[in-house]
């Protein structure tokens, strides 16, 4: 949502910010102003860098297509990208989630 000119979304994002202080809804989802204006070229490339990757991604099939039609166009489409070392994200590891004093 918007909050530049409109009061009504910079309401809703403060309600949010308030309401749900242990929690990730708390956040905007694109980071808050102060945030994204300190963010560095080194950190931005560093963020694409960690979680921009085929072997990090999902895909979603529908429709009239068989299992090895898919694997094909996956593997054709996807073949020029490098995969990337995936590293695990202490933070939100599964013992902090079910340790959460907001769960």
């Amino acid at each position: 949502m918007a909050v530049d000119n409109n009061p009504f979304g910079t309401l809703y994002e403060q309600v949010n910010a308030a309401a749900y202080l242990a929690h990730p809804y708390s956040w905007p989802v694109i980071g808050w102003a102060s945030d994204i204006a300190a963010y560095s070229m080194d950190d931005l490339k560093a963020h694409f860098k960690m979680g921009y990757a085929p072997n990090n991604c999902l895909l979603v099939v529908t429709g009239a297509v068989t299992h090895d039609e898919v694997v094909r166009l996956a593997k054709s489409t996807s073949s020029p990208f490098r995969g990337r070392t995936r590293r695990r994200c202490a933070r939100w590891s599964r013992r902090s989630w079910a340790n959460a004093a907001w769960w």
